[in-house]
């Protein structure tokens, strides 16, 4: 969710590139927030959350971790008045 110009470097490593592959689709990390909605929060985080659990071993939350479990990624959409890229100026 809402990409930005430019990219942010892991700061714990000297990878100049952060990447995550998945089914073979290979995504660059570092310039958007990853949006999961739990028990009445929306929790938002950068996208580097995913290097920095698998390089580092960052552990989020048990709370997020239960959002991760139980989101039906083909079901959810984030809610529209959130999205700064569908915002009106």
């Amino acid at each position: 969710m809402n990409f930005m110009r430019g990219f942010h470097r892991c700061e714990f490593c000297s990878l100049d590139e952060v990447v995550a592959e998945k089914d073979g689709v290979v995504k660059l990390l570092g310039s958007a927030e990853v949006w999961l909605p739990g028990e009445s929060v929306l929790y938002a985080a950068p996208n580097l959350i995913v290097h920095y659990i698998r390089a580092h071993g960052y552990q989020p939350p048990a709370e997020y971790l239960r959002a991760v479990e139980a989101l039906d990624v083909d079901e959810w959409a984030p809610p529209r008045e959130y999205v700064w890229n569908n915002r009106e100026s």
